[in-house]
């Protein structure tokens, strides 16, 4: 399998893009960590689903906008799955769906600003920098027919 023996971190995985990722992962070999903020029984989905289809997962909640708990993710990874090889940074912070012209600075720049301080914190983790086995990507631009093929292709390097 193209991912065997890795370890893979889907932030904010428990739904949509991030749980069709963590699965194409583990379908792979990638042992995966499903991250959710708020969504446990979304969570608790993803990883039964994995569990099914023969992969190995866990479920770990964690704000990924707050650096203290981004730490303690990488840190229960690592305990539960071993060393981190893989990181997609997925989590997608909540916004009003309004038309454009009724979008408040306000909210686009809280969205903005808390999706780049979630992968910058993710990112930033000291051991993910010190490994060279590791590659980090963003998916979410890659939409879900993308996320099937593209995002094993992208994120590893042997």
């Amino acid at each position: 399998m193209l991912l065997e023996n890795k370890v893979a971190v889907v932030t904010g995985s428990s739904r949509g893009i991030g749980a069709a990722t963590a699965r194409m992962l583990a379908a792979n070999g990638a042992r995966v960590a499903v991250n959710y903020h708020s969504s446990r029984e979304h969570g608790e989905a993803v990883v039964d689903k994995i569990s099914e289809e023969g992969g190995r997962s866990c479920l770990l909640q964690a704000d990924v906008t707050d650096p203290e708990q981004v730490a303690n993710l990488m840190k229960q990874v690592e305990a539960e799955l071993g060393p981190i090889d893989i990181l997609v940074n997925n989590a997608n912070i909540s916004f009003p769906v309004v038309p454009f012209i009724e979008y408040a600075w306000d909210d686009f720049h809280r969205k903005l600003t808390k999706e780049l301080q979630a992968s910058f914190f993710c990112c930033c983790f000291p051991r993910i920098w010190w490994s060279p086995r590791f590659v980090a990507q963003a998916v979410a631009d890659h939409g879900v027919l993308g996320a099937r093929r593209r995002t094993c292709i992208a994120l590893y390097r042997p």
